[in-house]
């Protein structure tokens, strides 16, 4: 009995090991055959979720490279900085700051099993020892199925190499072609106008990980620049107060482009937080022109944009009238 003791032990031990070293293989071989390259020309990067995501169409920005990912949090976003910025001629990034990144919910967007198990595979083999911790003590639990899908995915990966790199599954435009549909707008501003202690509440998790990546792109010389994609008059922005009052407590150093008010008609919005096709176009042209008029050497930002929205909106009223 003893000796059927010792040796399932030692077969158990075997194949524990084999296991380990063919995660470590796999990762090893994904962190080596990754290709974090953008084009040579591009000199900035937009990151964010999905409103950036769907607003900034990088086909009518020069220079311009957009990154983004649809429920993505600030600490996958920061992954993203340290893979992209060492392989790259970066000298700026252009970071979404809106009201639903300060919000308890986006804590789930880092650890929960649903976001950790999409977004932990694609960074996983680049990761520090560190935030591999981090993750594992927030979610005991689902840790290990994330292990488990990361290993599996990019063992397809290798044997069919397909490997890593900034194609659209990375981040990138998304282009919507739907409109805010207007037989349910009362409806939907309706459910929006209602409020809830978590649209208050601030998520210092998320929040710590934005820190991070202004931290890590000063080191390495990238201006890092705050932004905020338009949104629809009818967005929920509860927390109005508290991402300023955040803005200026924690980030006062940094530009905040602040293009929440950007005229659109409703036709232009996929939703009240996302743009279509034709409002991301439109934005993404104009947002060009100001960056070739000069808005990055600019001091009061702020200003310069604010008046050129004005300009915009008047031009639309006399349009319309």
């Amino acid at each position: 009995m003893k000796t059927f003791i010792n040796k399932t032990a030692i077969i158990f031990f075997t194949f524990s090991i084999a296991i380990l070293l063919l995660v470590f293989l796999i990762h090893f071989t994904t962190k080596h055959t990754a290709n974090f390259n953008v084009n040579q020309n591009t000199k900035y990067l937009v990151m964010g979720h999905s409103h950036p995501e769907c607003a900034f169409n990088d086909e009518f920005i020069e220079n311009f490279k957009n990154l983004s990912s649809s429920g993505e949090s600030y600490f996958y976003t920061y992954q993203k900085i340290k893979e992209i910025i060492p392989n790259n001629n970066i000298n700026g990034v252009f970071i979404e700051y809106t009201n639903n990144q300060i919000r308890t919910k986006l804590d789930e967007w880092i650890w929960g099993y649903e976001k950790m198990n999409a977004n932990f595979p694609w960074h996983s083999s680049f990761m520090n020892k560190d935030d591999i911790e981090y993750l594992y003590t927030k979610n005991l639990k689902d840790f290990p199925k994330a292990i488990s899908t990361s290993t599996r995915n990019n063992l397809t990966r290798i044997l069919s190499l397909d490997f890593i790199s900034t194609d659209i599954r990375y981040g990138g435009y998304k282009k919507l072609t739907t409109n805010i549909d207007k037989s349910k707008l009362i409806n939907d501003i309706n459910n929006n106008a209602k409020d809830t202690i978590d649209e208050i509440e601030i998520s210092t998790e998320n929040l710590k990980y934005l820190e991070k990546i202004i931290d890590y792109c000063n080191i390495n010389n990238v201006k890092v620049f705050l932004i905020r994609s338009p949104q629809h008059k009818y967005y929920k922005k509860e927390n109005e107060k508290e991402l300023t009052q955040l803005k200026k407590r924690k980030f006062a150093n940094l530009d905040f482009l602040d293009f929440d008010k950007f005229p659109l008609e409703d036709n232009k919005f996929a939703d009240f937080g996302h743009l279509n096709y034709e409002g991301s176009k439109k934005f993404s042209l104009w947002f060009n022109d100001l960056i070739k008029n000069g808005l990055l050497s600019i001091e009061n930002k702020t200003d310069f944009i604010n008046k050129e929205m004005k300009e915009i909106r008047e031009l639309n009223n006399l349009f319309i009238e």
